[in-house]
């Protein structure tokens, strides 16, 4: 997913450390483990065709065009005489 080599890691930590400082750095690191704590638990309650539909999106949305539209009147309305388009 993401390729973090050690270079990386510092190059990110140094500058974390430059614009944050080193009074900062604690809280924000809390506050984002947080957030990744509440992320992981909203994934966990999300019903799981909401997942499936997530994990695979091309076959909902070729699941969803092969249903047939069911409706009382027709999709497209033929517009009366005496309205103008322009």
């Amino acid at each position: 997913m993401l390729d973090l080599s050690p270079d990386k890691i510092v190059v990110v930590a140094a500058l974390a450390f430059m614009i944050l400082g080193p009074g900062r750095i604690p809280a924000v690191a809390r506050s984002m483990a947080k957030a990744r704590v509440q992320l992981r638990d909203l994934t966990k309650a999300l019903p799981s065709e909401t997942v499936q539909l997530i994990k695979d999106p091309r076959r909902a949305l070729m699941d969803a065009m092969s249903d047939p539209h069911e409706a009382d009147e027709p999709v497209v309305q033929r517009l009366p005489d005496d309205v103008s388009l322009n």
